[in-house]
This record gives C-alpha cells, structure tokens and sequence, in this order.
C-alpha cells in the first residue's frame, strides 16, 4: 500500500465529509487486503482477519515458527 494516511483532526460533533469517508474506507480495504494477502507481496501469511464474523485479527503460529 503506498498511500500514506493522511488526516485533518476532528472534534466532537464535526461533521465527516463524504469524501473523507471514501478515503477513510478505501484505505481501511486496502489495509485489510494487505493483511490478508500477507503483507508486501508475502503468500504465508499467518495474520488472518475474519470479516465474516467477529472481524478479529488473529496471528497464526506453527510448531516450526
């Protein structure tokens, strides 16, 4: 993922822009993607993010880890 996140703070009760939500869910996707596909370019990745059900980020060892 290139992008680096970049923000403008918010206080309570500020509104969030429709355009700040996009970008906010697009790189969350890509962050998610990433993970599950094992990083920068990684296929045995031992991190798994369950989206279907209670979306935990669980680290997955082996005996020869």
């Amino acid at each position: 993922m290139e992008k680096k996140f970049t923000y403008t703070q918010k206080n309570t009760g500020d509104q969030l822009t429709a355009a700040e939500w996009n970008n906010l869910a697009q790189d969350v996707d890509a962050a998610v993607t990433a993970i599950n596909d094992g990083g920068a370019g990684g296929s045995d990745s031992h991190m798994v993010f369950d989206s279907a059900d209670k979306h935990n980020l669980t680290i997955q060892t082996t005996a020869e880890d």
